[in-house]
């Protein structure tokens, strides 16, 4: 028998998995130009074998390597022996381009047989999780990458996105990705187990010669014809995804839905729970279990009994954080009432679909209106921030929350954790896979790489109270080269991270590894990581650098240095950039090893030596958190003071943002006291006005805070004037929001007030004065300004501003007025 080619090594492993229900990895290497050609030949070979991969497929990555793979498949598939055109067509029909990460999301809940992954310029790990998990069994994934040798040295977008633009420039970027070398190490011991398949690309191509003959293997399993002659296709990717026309889907297919074991016990228990008056049930899947289905069985069966109970919902709401997530369970119930038109209309008229702020907006009508009894479904919870999450919880009594673990969206192992202990929440599992079979070698290989493993905890030990007795706990930083080259300590610190933070994505991962700039701190008891704490260098700019006079003004907001960026700006004081700082990311305690001190033991251990770093002396050390009143105390005592606080609720965590610096270096003392300085007396503005989600202990915590400050003797109420007169200029000029210059305005207008002497128009004041009572309600503000919209309510409110610089330059020039 001769020696195998490239292409019938393919077939036969592509046969052995199949008769398995399992996914192949192939893992092509080369140049870009080289796997584009080697992937077209790849489809051709494929169409000739009419194996079940012919179909519809998926190229993820370049746009260049895309182009090349549909112009060289066209050219192939005039070769001699191929008598009918092949079913590749233009873009949007049978292959569709997937160029970042907001095309791939609209590939969650669709399926399909063949994705092509190309890694040459970039290797997302969220899209690389994607597209694993749209895989069905007997499905095939080509990873397409540079050479073993090249690729951990390329400097792909990944490392563009990460390095900071101002220390790019004077410092040479990380060009070694630790997180790419530990994926080859995976990927050729995956290979030595024959868990992938790994193939050059110029010994494909070499072997390849005409496809006809080439592509046949040893004592192959004829599969069944493929019909050449193409259906219906949607012309563009979007279209197609969403139609799942050309997609191979359970979904699509003729033989009726039947819950599984596990889906049935789910359904069972939301019918429970829809016959009492609260309760909550909980739906945790990995990728490829059911979930969506599940859910669509549990409508169908709410909508069959819809009225049978006293306490049966009169209203069912879904919620999901994207439209495109409610794809999955609307086709499953198009194949649930399938020949049935009429009762599929009317039970997706029954279902009203919300965005999560819209479904607390209908709770609040609801309410004024009329009570009903009203079932939420939200479906991929974890993508929903805690504190939306928390005001779902409590505005509709009895909810279902579906989210996926261990997929893309990384953060559902923390949902889980949060709400499966609540009271009265009952937990449901789906364990099987149902788009693939159990063992599936994809899907071993894409937990370990993405650290989503469970491993083996150790209980601390129960007597010990804190670890001030020495050689207790070992604190210690780790360099990225060490953690990428222990498997057990990273998946242990990573598993830490995951626990502790509640939206840790498979791109955190690779952000741990190769990050510049990054200082991970660990501490371990007994071998076990029990804390971490992760720090990114930020500043060091030079003071003549261009960028920073565009910082200041508004005008730009570079990649990286995110605390300093942003205090510079806040300050109109470029130190803040030019200096060097560290800032922490993240502070994370295993649960049952918190309160005893690791925390603030890793805090110590890093401001020790945050003496030098690169060689140059840390000027301070900032973090910027999702604010809560009780997280305020641990910064106190670590000398750390507020300095900001964010006027928007970030869309991750649903929180506002604080900023805190700790000033290492005594030169930078007095810049600190004066922000926060100024963020107490801001406060004092702020509170009644803004931060109405924030719970009554978080408010408490912002006023004790302020008044604590604000009623420090030695004031310069000079100095305050002047401070407020530079915020509104600033303001006036573009250079900083309304909401940060609203209490500088309100200070301002009240001296103005209080003077004798006044020039500024009687309704400039009445727009100012009104602005102030009415803001941030910027459409009420609209109304009674009789402008349209936020944009040019704020445009007046510049204006406005304007006129009081110039009628308090005015007044000062003239002096007081003179009594009669």
């Amino acid at each position: 028998m001769t020696h195998a080619t490239p292409i019938q090594k393919l077939l036969l492993a592509l046969q052995q998995s199949s008769s398995q229900h399992h996914r192949q990895l192939l893992w092509l290497e080369g140049s870009q130009a080289q796997c584009a050609e080697a992937a077209s030949q790849l489809i051709v070979s494929l169409s000739l074998q009419n194996t079940q991969l012919a179909g519809a497929a998926y190229w993820v990555g370049g746009g260049a390597g895309f182009e090349q793979l549909l112009k060289r498949a066209r050219e192939l598939s005039m070769w001699p022996g191929i008598e009918q055109p092949l079913t590749l067509a233009g873009p949007g029909e049978n292959i569709a381009h997937i160029g970042s990460e907001r095309d791939a999301l609209r590939l969650l809940g669709t399926e399909t047989r063949l994705v092509f992954f190309d890694a040459h310029h970039d290797f997302d790990p969220n899209l690389f999780a994607i597209c694993a998990g749209t895989l069905v069994g007997s499905g095939l994934l080509v990873l397409l990458t540079p050479t073993p040798e090249d690729w951990p040295q390329n400097a792909d977008a990944f490392t563009q996105r990460t390095t900071p633009a101002l220390r790019s420039t004077t410092q040479p970027a990380m060009h070694t990705s630790f997180f790419i070398r530990r994926l080859l190490r995976q990927l050729q011991a995956a290979s030595a187990q024959r868990n992938v398949l790994e193939i050059q690309a110029h010994e494909f191509l070499a072997a390849a010669g005409n496809p006809v003959s080439a592509s046949t293997p040893p004592e192959r399993t004829p599969a069944p014809a493929l019909n050449h002659t193409p259906q219906h296709r949607p012309r563009n990717t979007q279209q197609q995804i969403a139609s799942g026309a050309s997609i191979d889907s359970p979904l699509n297919k003729s033989e009726p839905l039947r819950p599984n074991t596990a889906q049935a016990h789910f359904v069972n228990t939301v019918i429970k729970l829809c016959a009492q008056q609260a309760g909550s049930v909980v739906l945790v899947a990995e990728r490829g279990r059911g979930k969506s289905t599940a859910l669509a069985f549990a409508l169908q069966q709410i909508l069959a009994a819809l009225k049978q109970s006293r306490c049966w919902p009169e209203k069912i709401l879904l919620v999901t954080p994207h439209r495109h997530t409610t794809q999955a369970v609307l086709r499953a119930l198009d194949r649930l009432y399938a020949g049935n038109a009429s009762a599929l209309d009317a039970a997706k008229a029954a279902i009203k679909l919300l965005p999560p702020d819209a479904a607390l907006s209908y709770n609040m009508q609801q309410q004024r209106a009329a009570p009903q009894t009203t079932l939420l479904l939200v479906d991929e919870a974890a993508a929903i921030s805690l504190a939306v999450l928390a005001k779902l919880r409590a505005a509709y009594p009895r909810q279902v929350m579906a989210t996926t673990i261990a997929g893309y969206e990384g953060s559902g192992s923390g949902f889980a954790q949060r709400f499966a202990e609540l009271p009265g929440t009952t937990v449901c599992q789906l364990l099987q896979p149902i788009r693939w079979a159990p063992d599936d070698p994809l899907e071993s290989f894409c937990k370990t790489l993405m650290c989503a493993a469970p491993i083996a905890k150790n209980e601390p030990e129960r007597h010990s109270e804190s670890f001030s007795e020495a050689g207790k706990l070992v604190l210690s930083r780790l360099t990225q080269a060490e953690l990428a080259n222990d498997e057990q300590l990273l998946r242990s610190t990573f598993e830490l991270l995951t626990s502790a933070h509640y939206q840790t994505e498979p791109r955190d991962l690779r952000l741990l590894l190769d990050a510049p700039y990054m200082q991970i701190w660990l501490a371990r008891c007994n071998g076990s990581v029990v804390g971490a704490l992760m720090a990114i260098e930020e500043g060091g700019a030079a003071e003549d650098d261009p960028l920073l006079a565009d910082i200041l003004a508004a005008r730009r907001r570079p990649r990286g240095n995110l605390a300093a960026q942003r205090l510079a700006a806040l300050s109109n004081d470029r130190t803040w950039l030019c200096v060097s700082s560290l800032r922490i990311s993240r502070v994370a305690v295993a649960p049952e090893w918190r309160r005893r001190g690791i925390a603030s033991a890793l805090y110590s251990k890093l401001r020790q030596s945050a003496a030098t770093q690169n060689g140059r002396a840390c000027a301070y050390i900032s973090s910027s958190f999702a604010f809560r009143g009780d997280l305020m105390p641990f910064w106190q005592s670590q000398g750390a003071a507020p300095v900001a606080m964010g006027m928007r609720l970030d869309k991750a965590s649903g929180a506002r943002s604080m900023i805190v610096v700790d000033s290492v270096d005594v030169n930078m003392r007095a810049k600190q006291e004066a922000l926060t300085q100024q963020l107490a007396q801001d406060m004092q503005f702020w509170l009644p006005r803004f931060f109405a989600e924030l719970a009554e202990q978080d408010l408490a915590a912002l006023r004790a805070f302020s008044t604590s400050f604000c009623a420090q003797p030695g004031r310069n109420e000079a100095a305050g004037e002047s401070r407020d007169l530079a915020i509104l200029q600033r303001f006036a000029s573009s250079e900083l929001a309304a909401s940060i210059a609203l209490p500088a305005l309100a200070r301002s207008l009240g001296r103005f007030n209080a003077s004798a002497q006044t020039t500024l128009p009687v309704e400039v004041r009445a727009r100012l004065n009104a602005c102030l009572r009415i803001a941030p309600d910027w459409a009420s503000l609209a109304v009674e300004l009789a402008v349209a919209g936020r944009k040019a309510t704020q445009a007046l409110l510049r204006s406005d501003v304007r006129n009081l610089l110039e009628s308090y330059t005015k007044s000062a020039q003239t002096g007081p007025a003179q009594p009669d």
